[in-house]
């Protein structure tokens, strides 16, 4: 909590930044109590909690499974001491979405996943700063991004389901950079056109796999996919490849 002038203004009888707010059945509950005066406040959030933040300009974050958020409040002060933060998230998501038809006879079994450039466009580790809209800052050294699927693809004639990772906001030229999928031992890729992942979105790519092989883009023959990253959607997580 700072200042309504600004980041870094320190308020009276708060010292305590990265304090932790756990949820619990009786509410939220603080590790340290936030006392307001009749100056004004905003309140700065992030998710997950790390013990070893020390600047909120700079928590770290990493490429993966773990979905990273942040907010700011309203303005309060003792005659408005409600703080309402909408957590957004600070990073985008790969999809990819499996689709097998009744005619496709093999076992039907995704060995491997890879997001892979020609040149170094990612990475795994950075950080997010809280006083910037979330904006995450990374260095890129690796050319690929790869995933050990969990799981086998939905049973022939199924569901669609969709299995996702989160991955840092990047831009993409067109042939940039290919989807590299293996199913059943057959390896099939994807040349992504030019495209921007955006923090808060989901980036679908459908794989639909029939007996003439698998088809790869977005929904409906279209490129891509795009919709908001909403808590309802349920996946199931690509687990990185140490």
């Amino acid at each position: 909590m700072y200042k309504s002038t600004g980041w870094g203004e320190a308020y009276p009888k708060f010292t305590s930044q990265n304090n932790e707010a756990t949820k619990n059945s009786g509410g939220w509950s603080l590790a340290a109590d936030m006392f307001l005066t009749s100056e004004k406040a905003h309140v700065y959030a992030y998710y997950p909690h790390s013990s070893k933040t020390l600047d909120g300009t700079k928590v770290a974050v990493q490429a993966g499974s773990t979905d990273y958020m942040w907010g700011k409040s309203n303005e309060i002060s003792v005659a408005n001491p409600v703080a309402t933060i909408a957590m957004k998230h600070a990073l985008a998501q790969f999809v990819l979405r499996l689709k097998v038809s009744p005619d496709y006879t093999n076992p039907g079994v995704m060995s491997a996943a890879s997001v892979k450039a020609t040149q170094n466009k990612f990475a795994t580790e950075g950080t997010m700063n809280l006083n910037d809209n979330g904006k995450i800052t990374f260095t890129p050294v690796k050319t690929e991004l790869s995933w050990q699927p969990n799981t086998a693809i939905p049973t022939v004639g199924s569901t669609p389901v969709d299995y996702a990772a989160a991955v840092f906001p990047i831009s993409f030229n067109r042939d940039e950079a290919t989807i590299n999928i293996t199913i059943d031992n057959v390896p099939y890729k994807y040349n992504i056109p030019a495209i921007k992942w955006e923090a808060g979105k989901r980036y679908i790519y459908s794989v639909s796999l029939s007996s003439n092989g698998a088809q790869i883009g977005g929904e409906d023959g279209s490129k891509v996919t795009i919709e908001p990253w909403t808590d309802s959607v349920t996946d199931i997580e690509l687990t990185p490849v140490k």
